[in-house]
């Protein structure tokens, strides 16, 4: 079960004399491994994967947990070859029913809907809110905690945001004092690769922008590592190192606007609010405080700004 989850793969030895020079770019790198792999040995190794797992499948003795792995696994595989239409949707659905019903306390099933709800929000999010509710119906507690923290999130967000906090450099943020301007409320963290690799397009867009009426307002989900066991101030040493961490970070990087932090990590006051549960995540505000936009990145941070301000 193991090897079938964690898929291999196989290289050639390189040719003397191929070596790559050191100024070589990390893609020039990645593109160079695609000539030296086996697909010899990788057919071999697919097969005896193949031929173990049949026997898994046909054998009496599994046990229960590897069974629902087993099942998770060909739900997961069977959505990587989706595209992600309606009927697949309702089909991807049905299956992470019929694994609920038949694995009751099952591991895997927060992370199926999880993964499910990415897929809706992003290729169907109109049957979003009727998911959340089927999912807060669930028999599976995972599922129905989760399905209704979404809803609760849902609702905040159908009215403006309502957003307050004392920004680690002092500044007091109120997002409602922001109407009449577009904000971006940038849910990160100085750890996430993701949110690091986006911010220069949110940098851009800032100094393009801001002067004409964009704001954007950080809610950072850093981790100061606070411990119960902590005293306070141990307590207190920890999180003054992570605002340091955070406001170095930000100052390197040119990111004037403020940043919320609290050291929580994903138990982040504000982002617990709204059910983040996986970052950047990226609500767009209009003038009048209310969220147009869950997903504003890359290309289409920048279209939406220049659709709200009129550009």
């Amino acid at each position: 079960m193991h090897m079938l989850e964690h898929s291999r793969v196989f290289y050639k030895t390189r040719p003397p004399g191929s070596e790559l020079p050191v100024t070589a770019t990390n893609l020039e790198r990645l593109q160079s491994l695609d000539t030296l792999m086996d697909h010899e040995a990788m057919v071999v190794w697919r097969k005896k994967i193949d031929g173990l797992t049949a026997t898994m499948v046909a054998a009496s003795d599994v046990p229960l947990d590897v069974q629902e792995r087993y099942d998770a696994y060909l739900i997961t595989r069977s959505t990587y070859r989706s595209k992600s239409t309606p009927e697949e949707l309702a089909t991807t659905l049905a299956q992470i029913d019929a694994h609920i019903a038949r694995f009751p306390q099952s591991k895997q099933a927060n992370m199926l809907a999880a993964r499910h709800l990415l897929r809706v929000h992003r290729f169907a999010p109109e049957t979003e809110e009727a998911l959340l509710k089927h999912f807060a119906a669930s028999p599976h507690d995972s599922i129905h905690t989760l399905g209704e923290g979404k809803l609760r999130a849902l609702a905040l967000m159908k009215t403006p945001l309502a957003i307050k906090f004392i920004a680690v450099d002092g500044r007091e943020v109120n997002v409602a004092k922001l109407r009449g301007k577009v904000v971006l409320i940038d849910f990160w963290a100085t750890w996430c690769g993701p949110c690091k690799a986006e911010l220069p397009n949110v940098i851009t867009n800032y100094q393009k922008y801001h002067d004409k009426g964009f704001e954007v307002v950080g809610i950072a989900l850093e981790n100061a590592n606070v411990a119960p066991k902590d005293t306070p101030e141990q307590a207190a040493t920890k999180l003054a190192m992570g605002k340091k961490g955070l406001t170095d970070f930000t100052a390197q990087n040119s990111m004037p606007w403020p940043q919320y932090f609290d050291g929580k990590y994903w138990k982040n006051e504000i982002s617990t609010q709204y059910a983040i549960d996986s970052i950047p995540a990226m609500f767009l505000l209009d003038q009048d405080g209310k969220i147009v936009s869950t997903n504003a990145r890359g290309e289409q941070l920048e279209k939406e700004v220049k659709r709200l301000l009129e550009l």
